[in-house]
């Protein structure tokens, strides 16, 4: 597979177990570990992928079950839905508000099986049902990946991925994170790069807390009224732009 727009697109060799030299076929898509990669990562087949899993799957509960109780209902998408839209979070990408929606209706269409929320719109859905948005979740997700490497639950070289901020001209808390120049916007919606200013801009009390549970309580609490936003709420370049009424 070649990345980048400047690549020289060799072609590689490779000996085979009799001593032949055989040539490396071009690809343009590889899943590895479960995680759709393409030359662009740009993550959409990967996302569209999800999307039909879910929707299968989605399908299934609502010819299974007769109950429409919403408890039963999100107990369900949870346990069998939300994983699958949500796996990969952390490498994969997320600058795309084609991609964004796709995944938002997949919950959209779980929360109308609920017979008495049905008429309502999907933000009064999820306020019912207390089931905060994909895009809260992620946002979500980032912080608590960051809380786990920087504490060192996760095995990863903490100096390399997210580097501590040294510099005491800005206001904020101890583990502030060192923000380096992306050039290009698929460096800038990377993991590392991407957490830096929603990490710096958490409070001492949050990033501090003592447990991983601790974290996660403490940051649903700074963060509650973001819980049930679809959507970022600034524009960048990297999203594209178009409006679209938020459907119910």
């Amino acid at each position: 597979m070649h990345l980048g727009h400047n690549n020289p697109r060799h072609t590689y060799h490779m000996r085979d177990n009799d001593g032949e030299d055989r040539v490396l076929e071009e690809t343009v898509l590889e899943k590895d570990l479960g995680l759709h990669i393409d030359n662009k990562l740009s993550f959409h087949q990967h996302v569209n992928q999800a999307v039909t899993k879910g929707n299968r799957i989605l399908g299934l509960i609502k010819r299974t079950f007769v109950s429409r109780d919403r408890n039963i209902i999100k107990r369900l998408y949870t346990t069998m839905v939300r994983p699958i839209l949500e796996y990969g979070n952390a490498p994969r990408l997320h600058q795309f508000a084609c991609d964004i929606d796709k995944l938002e209706r997949v919950q959209r269409r779980a929360t109308k099986l609920c017979t008495d929320l049905r008429e309502l719109s999907y933000k009064e859905r999820l306020q019912n049902l207390k089931l905060p948005s994909l895009y809260y979740r992620r946002q979500r997700g980032d912080m608590i990946q960051v809380y786990k490497i920087l504490t060192g639950r996760d095995n990863i070289h903490q100096d390399t991925l997210l580097p501590l901020s040294h510099s005491t001209r800005t206001r904020g808390h101890s583990l502030k994170l060192e923000k380096k120049f992306a050039r290009l916007n698929i460096r800038k919606h990377s993991f590392g790069p991407r957490v830096v200013n929603s990490w710096n801009s958490l409070p001492t009390w949050v990033v501090e807390a003592k447990d991983m549970n601790d974290f996660k309580s403490k940051i649903d609490q700074f963060w509650k009224d973001r819980h049930y936003i679809t959507r970022p709420t600034h524009a960048t370049s990297m999203f594209i732009r178009y409006e679209r009424e938020s459907q119910a």
